[in-house]
């Protein structure tokens, strides 16, 4: 058993026993190539990770069919009901699906300028996280993180080197740069 940190990343959550025998439906937030390769995964029960073995997984988009040992019932499912999923960080890098978009084409280097906040900065590199990427840029000095996200990305100029972003209104305030 282990506590929640950040060598392990939240990956859903159990949201229905299904059947007589202990399974459970997950929905699960990253797109995931296969479940085939995981021996376990841990629920979070408290502030602990437990781990529990998958007897068998079924993935089709964002759910998954569980099947856990020494979970044989519908009753001991039940009991898994809104609990969080999780995996270890170097577990999830192995099954994650990364998908390929025109947005994908690394704007490193980009001048940043926000449609209602102004300029922002330079693209300084990508960061990959398990529900997106982020453009991570230097903002006075600071590292201000943006989601990668069609939403955000208005329009690449990728002759003079320009990324165009609406941010949410309020977004810098809530990271703290404003």
């Amino acid at each position: 058993m282990s506590h929640p940190d950040i060598n392990h990343t939240e990956i859903g959550k159990i949201i229905q026993a299904r059947g007589l025998k202990g399974q459970v439906i997950a929905h699960l937030e990253p797109d995931l190539a296969t479940l085939d390769t995981i021996k376990y995964i841990f629920i979070k029960i408290g502030t602990t990770l437990v781990p529990y073995g998958i007897e068998e997984a079924t993935l089709q988009d964002h759910r998954a069919l569980l099947k856990f040992q020494g979970i044989a019932d519908k009753s001991a499912a039940l009991e898994l009901i809104n609990k969080t999923i999780w995996l270890p960080q170097e577990v999830l890098d192995t099954i994650i699906v990364v998908h390929k978009t025109h947005q994908d084409e690394a704007p490193v280097g980009y001048y940043v300028t926000d449609l209602h906040q102004g300029k922002l900065g330079i693209v300084q590199r990508i960061e990959q996280f398990p529900m997106h990427a982020c453009l991570v840029i230097d903002y006075f000095n600071k590292e201000l993180l943006i989601p990668h996200v069609p939403t955000f990305i208005q329009h690449i100029d990728h002759k003079n080197k320009q990324l165009t972003v609406q941010l949410p209104p309020g977004f810098l305030e809530a990271v703290g740069y404003k």
